[in-house]
């Protein structure tokens, strides 16, 4: 039979969008850059998931502008696509100055995802962002309850309880962030920030080792994100680990080439 009928286009480029995704949850974000390129090639298929995983990577790599710009095309065709919904929250708590994309974000919620806990989920990251950890915390307590009853899959559960984990951390009640962490990375551990999370607490804490091991998951799932190197490099420069503080700092210097953390660095190396 023809090979479109054995492999039809719409159905190879949700394969190759997925694999993207898997790809780029594992840390392969120039495996995801090739499948994308190649996803982008297939006609006939919807492109919102195509322009979702791009506002993916680009948000993995810290280019919020191009995050935004590809969120915004993907709202338009998602439907009910909660995936896209949260990443577009993350993007927006993450700069607000992303004005467009709060406002498609906005508009499109109240109908698009109407009765659905993650309303709330995404108003919690709203709100925490802009400081209100008050309202935060008790929206993702009656998003994690909703979910909860209707036995949600965990990656639903995951969303509500690492908010529920970032307004203890903003509250410094370090234990239940811990323990909440915990919690999220037993629900999906594919969450690269909640890693940083514990180990900024596990730092704290007088526990550089353990602050490493999160911090080094961290950069695995994302090698491309400056934060977790900045806190491995002087967590390595602490522990005499001179060959992960000389990655670090090339690292940095490829990420974020005008950091003072690297001059800093480089003076303990």
């Amino acid at each position: 039979p023809p090979r479109s009928t054995l492999f039809p286009y719409p159905t190879l480029f949700r394969s190759l969008v997925e694999l993207a995704r898997a790809r780029m949850l594992m840390g392969d974000h120039p495996g995801a850059a090739d499948l994308l390129t190649r996803a982008e090639k297939v006609g006939g298929a919807p492109r919102w998931q195509l322009a979702r995983e791009r506002g993916r990577l680009a948000l993995r790599k810290n280019d919020i502008a191009a995050a935004a710009q590809s969120l915004v095309t993907a709202l338009e065709g998602c439907g009910g696509d909660i995936d896209t919904f949260i990443l577009a929250a993350d993007t927006v708590s993450t700069d607000d100055k992303q004005t467009q994309l709060a406002q498609k974000l906005k508009s499109l919620v109240p109908t698009r995802l109407k009765g659905l806990p993650e309303i709330q989920i995404i108003e919690g990251k709203l709100d925490l962002a802009a400081g209100k950890r008050d309202d935060a915390e008790k929206i993702y307590k009656t998003a994690k309850d909703t979910l909860a009853a209707e036995k949600a899959s965990s990656r639903r559960l995951a969303q509500a309880d690492f908010g529920r984990a970032a307004v203890a951390y903003e509250k410094e009640d370090d234990q239940t962030a811990l323990s909440v962490l915990d919690l999220v990375l037993f629900e999906d551990p594919s969450i690269y920030s909640a890693y940083l999370f514990a180990a900024e607490i596990w730092k704290t804490k007088g526990n550089p080792k353990k602050a490493l091991e999160l911090a080094q998951q961290a950069a695995l799932l994302n090698p491309d994100w400056v934060e977790a190197w900045k806190l491995i490099g002087p967590l390595a420069a602490q522990l005499n680990n001179r060959r992960l503080l000389a990655d670090a700092i090339q690292r940095l210097t490829d990420l974020a080439p005008g950091n003072d953390l690297i001059r800093q660095l480089k003076q303990v190396r």
